[in-house]
């Protein structure tokens, strides 16, 4: 099974450990921040995560004979991706290394925007119908 379909397949799960067990909630409060979290995050993340920073990376890293280079550009984008997110969600955005590691994955094996913007999406997705589904308490930004 490709890694897209199996990642997909097991998002749901994923999205009840981080609400459940991790306390990794996401709940928008109005129409508009769900069309942010559903729609233009994952478009404008993948872009300058995978697009710019992992395959800029991956280039340069290549360029100079870095051995395994696609993979260390994953892990350096996936950490500055976390990095990123310390402002909305503190510690908690260690766990947001787990998706983006995975999202490099794909994006490592297929180079395909349209299909990380979409896993992007529906792992956003699991999320809010977890939070949704188990009840309201803090929510942490995704």
């Amino acid at each position: 099974m490709p890694l897209a379909r199996a990642l997909a397949l097991v998002a749901p799960l994923g999205a009840w450990f981080a609400a459940s067990v991790l306390g990794l909630r996401q709940a928008p409060p109005t129409p508009w921040a769900a069309i942010w979290l559903l729609a233009v995050a994952p478009w404008l993340e993948e872009v300058i995560f995978r697009a710019w920073i992992q395959q800029g990376l991956a280039q340069r890293l290549e360029h100079r004979g870095v051995r395994r280079a696609t993979h260390l550009a994953n892990i350096l984008a996936s950490v500055t991706f976390a990095l990123c997110h310390l402002p909305l969600a503190g510690a908690a955005a260690f766990w947001w290394l787990v998706p983006s590691l995975a999202l490099g994955e794909v994006w490592r094996r297929q180079a395909r925007l349209s299909t990380c913007v979409a896993l992007h999406a529906w792992f956003n997705a699991c999320l809010v119908a977890v939070t949704w589904a188990t009840g309201p308490t803090s929510a942490v930004a995704a």
